[in-house]
């Protein structure tokens, strides 16, 4: 068989032209109808985002949002408006209420002004929604618990046969979160508050066989302000149960700062309530006064470890049942280490205190207190505070009159009201005389230039009802571990305060100094206004310079701050002074026989100058001036007796049947001093004091009151001599 040749055979095309062709056209096809698809979905989204920012659809989502709410609380869901924005994703509510249980006409069980929400990412398949921001403005929380025990919080719509509610409830990520103007109202109480903070971590579910709420939140950056206190930036991690009738703290960690706690309890049956609950951790005092308005509180970190339960019981009048009577209970432990507490009557600083808590429904009881002071000394003992817990007395402002006179008015104490008792047992061990003072006494007071350390028991009580604060003291006294350049003293004393009039009643005190020894009895008064003060002293001394710091901070120095001692006297033998002391504590009034052997008394004397021409000028005068006071020389006077009987008050100085002695001269003397008024309650020795003086010498020397005046004349012998003067020492008149 004859093959013919191949140019010769039809043409036919090859099978792989043929399938890429087919490929082609297929993936043109596909491309295509995705182009039409991703078109169409454009143009849904466009439309979809017109539709979403129509005012049809913000009512659509209006109606909707009160729908599920009413249905998630149970209650009666109000919106003033409701304005969304597709383009910044962001929503804003006004006016959103939710009504409870409570009657018509009272305050909401919830309410907020505005409500602003952003969101960054927005699913509409997930429950979980990502917001950039929440922004809460004057939002109000409304909590009423009746006398069944049940509260104005709305129940759930569960068994709703429209529809079910979700499990998940809440679940969100948010940013930043902002609370501003806030306000909690618990039954008439009023508690303002304000938060910020982010991110925060939110997740709200029902729990449908329990008919109630758990809520978990996390934060790793709040920061809260409640009332007008300081805010306070910290970590929380919280999860919370709350059913009709029972709360369950799981677990509530707080960190603030150094400040970091853990609290878990429950509540159940809000008609007879039980509740038990326990908080362990480590505190900052000065963080608890931000947050509590407590400025006094300035320093220290408590460690407290404390539990508690507790029970309301029901009681009954005949067939009425009356308001339930809480019991409960309590205790633990309490560390403090470096504590500071700063107010205008008590100043406390590096104190450790340590103690055992137990509190129930009648008192509060702290034992085996123990405190380490700043300066070294030690306080032990126990406190009880009777009724520390119930209705407290009210406090009335009475409305002044058309005078601007307000009325006296007497409150009346609420049902079941008790005062405050406080019992306080102490053993205290080398507390010094400068702590106390620099604890108790005005800054001014705190250094009187004496120190010593006290030892002994202390007991006190103290009633609300009047009675007021009493505290009884029997110490011992003894030198420091350390005198600091203060003059020590020793001793025993007795004593009683008695704070509602701020008396010290002495019993006795015999104390002793190196140059001073003082015995002492009876009433002194620590108010600068009461002068009642009756006080009888017996003072013998050998240096009147161990004073010195003590007449200078009560305003009672005589010589210039140049001058070494306050005192123009110095001893050289000894002196005694029996009498009483009137006045106040910072007014001192004495009266009493004054008894001296040898001492000196300094006598400032200047030299005789001639007469200044008329025609010399003001500047030479000045000169002239200034030269004698360098020229001014000092010179000691030596006595060998003073007897006199004396009375002093800050306004007046008067000296009766003086008698003073040196060698063969004796002077009898009587001054009455008046010093001069530079200020209200305030009197200086210048040279306008005011004085009267009578003197009747013999045998004086001439020498010694040549050497008083300042010359230095030739003459010598003695002087018998009546003398009166009055005046001012700028104006001295006399015969």
């Amino acid at each position: 068989m004859t093959v013919p040749p191949e140019s010769q055979l039809p043409h036919q095309p090859s099978q792989q032209s043929a399938g890429t062709t087919a490929k082609r056209l297929r993936w043109r096809r596909l491309l295509s109808s995705f182009a039409i698809l991703i078109l169409l979905g454009c143009v849904i989204l466009a439309g979809l985002f017109w539709f979403a920012s129509t005012a049809r659809f913000a009512a659509r989502v209006h109606r909707a949002l009160i729908t599920d709410l009413e249905c998630a609380t149970g209650g009666r869901a109000e919106m003033g408006s409701f304005r969304w924005s597709a383009r910044h994703l962001s929503i804003q509510v006004d006016n959103l209420t939710i009504h409870g249980r409570e009657a018509a006409g009272q305050v909401p069980y919830f309410h907020v002004d505005r409500l602003s929400l952003r969101a960054s990412i927005v699913s509409f398949f997930m429950p979980k929604i990502a917001l950039s921001s929440v922004v809460a403005l004057r939002p109000t929380i409304h909590l009423i618990v009746y006398p069944d025990g049940t509260t104005n919080q709305p129940q759930p719509q569960v068994a709703s046969k429209r529809k079910p509610l979700p499990r998940m409830l809440l679940d969100l990520a948010i940013g930043k979160t902002r609370v501003e103007h806030g306000l909690v109202l618990l039954n008439d109480r009023a508690i303002p508050w304000e938060l910020a903070a982010g991110p925060l971590e939110i997740r709200m579910n029902y729990i449908a066989a329990q008919a109630g709420y758990r809520a978990v939140l996390r934060t790793n950056n709040i920061t809260f302000r409640l009332q007008n206190a300081a805010a306070a930036h910290s970590r929380l991690s919280a999860t919370v149960r709350l059913t009709r009738d029972s709360l369950q703290i799981d677990n509530l960690d707080l960190t603030t700062g150094t400040s970091r706690l853990r609290v878990t309890g429950t509540v159940r049956n809000f008609a007879a309530p039980t509740w038990q609950a326990s908080v362990h951790g480590a505190v900052d005092a000065r963080q608890v006064g931000l947050i509590l308005d407590i400025p006094e509180l300035r320093k220290g970190t408590a460690n407290v470890d404390i539990r508690g339960h507790g029970a309301a019981n029901s009681t009954t009048a005949g067939h009425v049942q009356t308001s339930p009577i809480q019991k409960f209970q309590v205790s633990g432990h309490v560390d403090v280490r470096s504590g500071a507490w700063e107010a205008p009557w008590l100043s406390v600083r590096d104190v450790a205190l340590h103690t055992n808590v137990l509190i129930d429904d009648d008192q509060c009881t702290f034992t085996d207190v123990s405190s380490t002071l700043s300066d070294g000394g030690r306080v032990e003992g126990s406190l009880v505070l009777r009724h520390c817990v119930g209705p407290q007395m009210p406090t009335i402002v009475p409305p002044a009159n058309a005078h601007g006179i307000q009325r006296t008015a007497v409150p009346t104490p609420p049902a079941g009201y008790h005062p405050l008792q406080a019992a306080l047992q102490a053993h205290i061990s080398n507390v010094t005389l400068p702590f106390v003072m620099a604890t108790v006494a005005p800054k001014q007071f705190a250094n009187i230039g004496f120190t010593t350390a006290a030892s002994g028991d202390v007991r006190g009580r103290w009633t609300a009802s009047g009675d007021g604060l009493i505290v009884r003291g029997v110490l011992n006294l003894s030198d420091p571990r350390q005198t600091l350049g203060l003059v020590p003293v020793r001793g025993s004393a007795t004593a009683t305060y008695l704070g509602d009039h701020r008396h010290l009643v002495i019993e006795h005190a015999d104390v002793d100094t190196p140059g001073t020894q003082v015995h002492a009895s009876g009433l002194l008064t620590l108010f600068p206004k009461d002068l009642n003060s009756n006080l009888h002293m017996d003072v013998t001394g050998t240096n009147l310079g161990e004073f010195d710091r003590l007449l200078t901070v009560f305003d009672l120095r005589v010589t210039p701050p140049s001058e070494p001692h306050a005192l123009p006297f110095q001893l050289l033998g000894r002196a005694s002074f029996h009498g009483d002391v009137r006045g106040s504590f910072f007014a001192l009034q004495a009266a009493g026989h004054l008894d001296s052997q040898r001492f000196q008394v300094l006598v400032a004397s200047s030299p005789v100058a001639a007469g200044l021409p008329s025609s010399q000028t003001k500047l030479r005068a000045a000169v002239a001036a200034r030269q004698a006071v360098q020229n001014t020389s000092i010179h000691r006077l030596t006595w060998d007796e003073l007897h006199a009987d004396v009375e002093y008050t800050p306004w007046r100085l008067i000296v009766r049947n003086g008698v003073l002695a040196r060698r063969h001269t004796v002077i009898h003397a009587a001054m009455d001093l008046q010093p001069d008024r530079t200020a209200p309650d305030t009197y200086t020795y210048n040279r306008r004091t005011r004085f009267q003086a009578t003197a009747q010498a013999t045998d004086v020397s001439i020498e010694d009151l040549q050497s008083v005046l300042g010359t230095h004349y030739a003459a010598s012998g003695t002087l018998m001599a009546n003398a009166h003067a009055s005046g001012t020492l700028d104006d001295m008149q006399g015969s």
